[in-house]
């Protein structure tokens, strides 16, 4: 009798750590610096959205400092500085979070509702952007995706 509970506390302790660890390793995860790049190939021209996130530890606040470069066929070349916060909220997974924007403030640059240049902006800055974002830890760094697509790496804030 002694044995069967020691092992069914093991095992509950097990189990409730799979669901406690997001919540208790986050305020001490440490700040986050990402940097972002993605590019749209378009037939009348190409587009790079090169950005990068900070969020800070213990915070449900982020902030994308990017530039977007319209460039034409023909080589020229016009950027666009964009500067944005966001409030996020998270849902925790046994192998992942939610990562939800619930408000996005415009600091600087282009509306994401400019039908010509919104949808390059970082979809992480849009309000009601939603997805599962998974995380994978590679030697020291952290690298965040999506499922099997590890995508951002968090480096130390540089300020």
């Amino acid at each position: 009798m002694k044995v069967a509970f020691i092992a069914a506390s093991c095992l509950l302790m097990m189990f409730l750590g799979w669901f406690s660890l997001p919540y208790l390793l986050q305020p001490f995860s440490g700040d986050c610096r990402s940097e972002t790049l993605i590019i749209y190939d378009e037939p009348e021209r190409t587009v790079i959205s090169h950005g990068y996130w900070d969020i800070m530890r213990g915070s449900r606040e982020g902030h994308l400092n990017a530039y977007l470069a319209f460039i034409s066929p023909q080589g020229d070349e016009r950027k666009v500085n964009v500067d944005r916060t966001v409030n996020l909220d998270y849902t925790y997974h046994i192998d992942s979070l939610t990562a939800s924007t619930k408000k996005s403030f415009r600091i600087a640059g282009p509306d994401t509702q400019d039908p010509l240049v919104g949808k390059y902006i970082d979809p992480l800055a849009d309000e009601k952007f939603s997805a599962r974002i998974y995380l994978f830890k590679v030697g020291n760094q952290l690298i965040s995706g999506f499922h099997y697509r590890p995508l951002n790496r968090c480096m130390k804030p540089t300020f």
